[in-house]
């Protein structure tokens, strides 16, 4: 009868320990933190991302602006009117005294219910695109979007 108790607590260990085992690599898989990518180097231009209908290419084929959206990324000390420029020389604006209207990027002018409208890391811009001051990593894009009256 010993030899049988002392059976049963043995089982009764191993099986603690395989479920033991079980639990806390479920719990470590679930608790894995994946590290998030870290922002651009500032040495490095990482490429634009865009959305449909590419117009305006690099030399080696990769859409920078598109029919109805635009992405790059902020470098410190740079103003995001600045490097839309840099991007298409041939952006269309308007200087008033309050600054910069941007009225066409990459030969896409909005009809007259429509503008291209500015965001800084998916929030739009209170301020004009000659007036928002960026930081390496910052990500700037411009949408065309409705005129609200």
């Amino acid at each position: 009868m010993k030899r049988f108790t002392q059976g049963i607590i043995l089982l009764f260990i191993v099986l603690v320990l395989v479920l033991g085992g079980f639990y806390i690599r479920a719990t470590y898989q679930t608790l894995k933190v994946t590290p998030s990518p870290s922002p651009a180097p500032a040495s490095s231009t990482p490429p634009p991302v865009l959305g449909r209908t590419p117009t305006i290419q690099n030399a080696d084929g990769t859409p920078v602006l598109s029919a109805d959206y635009v992405k790059y990324y902020g470098h410190d000390g740079r103003n995001a009117f600045e490097l839309l420029k840099a991007l298409d020389p041939s952006v269309g604006y308007k200087q008033y005294s309050f600054g910069v209207l941007v009225e066409s990027i990459g030969g896409v002018t909005p009809d007259n219910q429509h503008f291209w409208k500015l965001y800084l890391n998916g929030q739009a811009s209170q301020v004009g695109a000659d007036q928002l001051q960026l930081h390496d990593g910052d990500v700037v894009e411009w949408k065309i979007d409705k005129i609200n009256k």
